[in-house]
């Protein structure tokens, strides 16, 4: 992200299904990362993607919410559902994989806004928009890919991060597929 400010698809995607691959680890131990952002990825120089910074994640079996009225994390990449005071689970942290996805391609976060509390209102009363207005090149798979990560509704979300890993993989699938078939 320091570097370049949207990464090329192939590279893109091999660092997205890295990340998810962190991630259903972590889930599948029951940890909810709930900071998931580019700051807490470092890529190797092997291209290897490591998720870091597992400060405020949490163990979701012994989860009894929050001591105070703020909901930890980055708002940017805050679940809708986490700002109305709900529980982190797998949906949350792929809607942040989806925002950091969002990101990765588009170049911007879905939403974004000096004020905290007008970003707040916004990701609680906005729909995101559509990834194809700012990148109308990307492939139809890949953007709706991204919209479905970053649903509003945590069940039109991929339900976890494996999941959202076999989508990427099933869409690079296909582009290879077409690359072949027009050689």
């Amino acid at each position: 992200e320091d570097q370049e400010r949207m990464l090329p698809l192939g590279r893109g995607l091999a660092i997205a299904k890295g990340i998810c691959g962190g991630l259903a680890a972590a889930h599948r131990i029951g940890v909810v990362h709930r900071d998931l952002k580019p700051e807490n990825v470092i890529v190797g120089d092997d291209g290897t993607p490591r998720l870091m910074d597992f400060g405020i994640a949490i163990e979701s079996k012994l989860y009894r919410g929050e001591e105070t009225d703020t909901v930890p994390g980055t708002p940017q990449f805050l679940a809708p559902e986490l700002l109305r005071g709900e529980m982190p689970s797998q949906r949350t942290d792929v809607y942040a994989m989806g925002v950091l996805l969002y990101e990765m391609f588009t170049g911007r976060v879905p939403f974004d806004d000096n004020d905290t509390a007008r970003l707040v209102r916004r990701v609680l009363a906005q729909q995101p928009p559509k990834a194809q207005t700012l990148r109308p090149d990307l492939p139809p798979e890949l953007l709706s890919i991204l919209d479905r990560a970053v649903a509003k509704d945590p069940g039109a979300r991929f339900p976890d991060a494996e999941a959202l890993a076999d989508g990427i993989a099933r869409f690079e699938g296909q582009a290879l597929d077409r690359v072949l078939a027009e050689v």
